[in-house]
């Protein structure tokens, strides 16, 4: 995902976790001077990895034995989030 990038990669990194946690696209083009094309890039970038990540597992040959998850639930003002996550053992 870093790859010929041009920034740092904690910048990168921190973008993306503003974004994912609700941060809108336009405050954060605006708070580090980026350009909004680079900032989908990046997304666009993480979610190739992403999606390559779930396709190699989907398609593994892994049984669901040795499947441990767990989940995380966050307040927030007007909403409840979830965050869900199951790793093979």
């Amino acid at each position: 995902m870093f790859h010929r990038l041009h920034k740092t990669k904690n910048l990168m990194t921190l973008i993306l976790t503003l974004l994912a946690h609700g941060c809108l696209l336009q405050a954060v083009v605006v708070a580090f001077g980026l350009d909004e094309r680079t900032v989908k890039a990046w997304l666009r970038r993480r979610d190739n990895i992403a999606t390559k990540c779930m396709n190699i597992w989907c398609n593994s040959r892994a049984t669901w034995d040795n499947v441990q998850a767990d989940e995380i639930r966050a307040k927030m003002q007007n909403a409840v989030l979830w965050l869900v996550v199951a790793v093979q053992v």
